[in-house]
């Protein structure tokens, strides 16, 4: 299966595609976050077949959400809502 990852941020998001097996990662793009976004996501999602997409989740020292990760929360729903394909989310620690 091949997973998109979704690095989200406030101004630019991050794209990385695996290989076919969802083994490797590898860079993809780096997109603004715009009014855009969403509809280039999903044709992303389309055109390239991507079964899973990865959203990483940012969390404060304590593990708890902040706020990009409420705005990446709301951008993974409307994904889902929008195209039949699975969203998770992967904490992200320090990085």
């Amino acid at each position: 299966m091949k997973y998109l990852g979704i690095d989200f941020g406030s101004k630019k998001i991050g794209f990385a595609q695996s290989d076919d097996g969802g083994r490797i990662a590898f860079p993809l793009m780096i997109a603004p976050n715009d009014k855009s976004l969403i509809g280039d996501t999903l044709e992303l999602i389309r055109e390239m077949k991507f079964g899973v997409v990865v959203i990483g989740e940012s969390v404060d020292g304590a593990g708890k959400p902040n706020a990009i990760a409420k705005e990446a929360r709301i951008f993974g729903a409307t994904i889902e809502k929008a195209i039949d394909v699975k969203v998770v989310f992967e904490k992200e620690w320090y990085s």
